[in-house]
């Protein structure tokens, strides 16, 4: 017989349980009572073993450092860890601190460093290693941002180092080999959640150690070690046997990358058997779920997905022109096409941020505003001469509600829209240059405060402010919110922020994510989290035995 799909095989393997389970039912009840003649099942214990499969975007960089996206920072929370950890309610936890101290002003952290962390080369975790490492962040030389530099800088001495002007960050400093103090020229409430970032994970940091050399073999501490970086990006991990907690259950990680992701091959890939995990586009869960059989877990996350606008580009420097465009934004087109899977933004901070407010801050839909609002911007003599690009990835296939509902309705009131679908790799490098009119894309927070929203994007000048907003009052704001101590006084100063941004309107907020992900039914263990994909850990992930189809057999006897 020839081989039958994935679909309809799962299909009668369910059918052949149910038939299964159905007829040990009349059994029983036919016997006796269930409490007497049934026996419970007892649940399997997690066992070792396996190669876990996870179907990814290309990897770029494995240096903690340079990690930008969430598919590196996947990859990279196997191998890295950093001084502190979040636990599952975003509130700091020991990692490779086992204990701190804070002084009393705020600005003094004394970390007690864990005494049995060897990296994966072998060298000894000590308060040496972990001065050069956190360095790193601020070292003058890197080839590109790293995202806790802004809040690096406020280390004492951090700014001269990053400048050039000194040899070393005097505020971070060995008191002893297990001793490690951070000194900060002003409190930060959050610092410690700052710590916890991606980033911020400790590698051994040789003295004279160049970029190249640690991309190409990175080193941690974590619960899987690199094994090699394969020609289409995908990256090999393996068991550290030599892990300071609890090993890792699984004996090996496979980030499998090549062709870019969408929806239909990452469906495709999943059906055909060729990964064991990936994440969903809304519009693929009930597919995946239903026919392929898989297990779908969704999460609410941290996140932001908006329509961004590049406020130098005529007439997009007109208020008026934004205002318009955020008025043909139909909630009811976008939840359609989500299939409910996502929550309508209300404004910039995502439900379960701290500082949220549950009060829509965004203008409603209504595209007869929208023309009168372009009138009194000049339109039609105002209109450019040329479509405005609008970009998307291909994942996710965004463009749904874009193509059938928004360009539509833009064209409707006068504005042409040139839509592109573009692969991650290059989105993030059209976007980042400037080289775009809008863009459809999503945010998701790093450390769980409003800062990891407002000032990456709005601060003037931020290497993430991909929309060229710049607000004197906004920076001002955001520099007094870092100060504040925690407490509602801060999250005022923060919901203020976010009125005065969206009232110049730089950008649309859509919706925020409630990610997807697919895994194969045998795997157990793994947990989402608030930060989606990106700080996922698989050091529990374990494969469940599969049920021969002959115990089914059995019970029918």
């Amino acid at each position: 017989m020839g081989r039958m799909p994935i679909g309809r095989l799962q299909a009668v393997w369910r059918l052949a349980r149910v038939i299964a389970l159905t007829t040990l039912a009349s059994i029983v009840c036919a016997c006796g009572s269930s409490t007497e003649r049934a026996e419970v099942a007892t649940p399997p214990s997690p066992r070792a073993g396996g190669t876990l499969r996870v179907l990814h975007e290309p990897i770029g960089s494995l240096d903690p450092v340079f990690i930008d996206d969430v598919y590196e920072g996947n990859a990279a929370q196997q191998i890295f860890e950093g001084l502190i950890a979040l636990d599952p309610n975003l509130s700091p936890k020991p990692a490779l601190a086992e204990s701190w101290t804070l002084s009393d002003d705020g600005k003094l952290y004394v970390f007690r460093l864990r005494s049995d962390v060897r990296f994966h080369d072998g060298t000894p975790l000590d308060a040496a290693v972990a001065k050069r490492s956190l360095t790193l962040v601020l070292r003058p030389d890197k080839p590109s941002a790293c995202l806790p530099e802004t809040y690096f800088l406020d280390i004492e001495g951090a700014e001269a180092y990053a400048a050039g002007d000194a040899r070393e960050v005097s505020g971070i400093r060995v008191r002893d080999p297990r001793t490690l103090e951070i000194q900060l020229v002003k409190p930060l409430s959050f610092f410690l959640a700052v710590l916890a970032m991606g980033q911020a994970a400790l590698t051994p940091a040789r003295l004279g150690e160049t970029w190249a050399e640690r991309q190409a073999v990175p080193i941690g501490t974590g619960p899987f070690r690199f094994v090699r970086w394969e020609q289409d990006g995908s990256v090999l991990l393996a068991r550290n046997d030599d892990y300071w907690s609890v090993p890792a259950l699984l004996d090996s990680l496979h980030f499998i990358s090549g062709a870019p992701m969408t929806p239909q091959r990452t469906t495709a890939a999943l059906f055909r058997h060729q990964a064991d995990g990936a994440s969903l586009a809304s519009s693929q869960a009930r597919l995946v779920e239903e026919v392929g059989g898989f297990r779908v877990m969704s999460t609410p996350e941290l996140s932001l997905t908006f329509l961004g606008i590049n406020t130098k580009n005529p007439p997009l420097d007109r208020r008026e022109v934004r205002q318009a465009l955020a008025r043909c934004v139909s909630p009811a087109a976008i939840l359609e096409s989500k299939e409910n899977r996502v929550v309508m933004a209300q404004g910039i901070l995502p439900p379960g941020m701290p500082g949220y407010r549950p009060e829509d801050r965004r203008p409603p839909y209504d595209p007869v505003e929208a023309r009168r609002l372009l009138s009194l911007a000049g339109f039609p003599q105002a209109a450019p001469d040329r479509p405005l690009r609008l970009v998307t990835t291909r994942m996710g296939n965004r463009s749904g509600w874009l193509r059938e509902q928004y360009i539509k309705d833009l064209e409707r009131i006068g504005l042409e829209i040139e839509l592109e679908e573009l692969d991650w790799a290059e989105l993030d490098r059209v976007v980042l240059n400037g080289e775009t009119d809008l863009f459809n894309m999503t945010w998701v927070a790093d450390v769980p405060d409003p800062d990891a929203f407002l000032y990456f994007l709005f601060r003037t000048g931020e290497v993430n402010n991909l929309v060229s907003f710049s607000d004197p009052m906004v920076d001002s704001l955001l520099a007094e919110g870092r100060r504040c101590p925690p407490g509602p006084k801060r999250f005022e100063i923060y919901s203020e922020i976010e009125a005065r941004v969206l009232a110049a309107m730089p950008l649309v907020p859509l919706y925020h994510e409630t990610a997807a992900y697919a895994w194969d039914p045998r795997i157990e263990g793994i947990e989402a989290t608030p930060f989606g994909l990106a700080q996922t850990t698989f050091k529990r992930a374990w494969f469940r035995p599969e049920r021969p189809m002959r115990t089914y057999l059995a019970d029918l006897r």
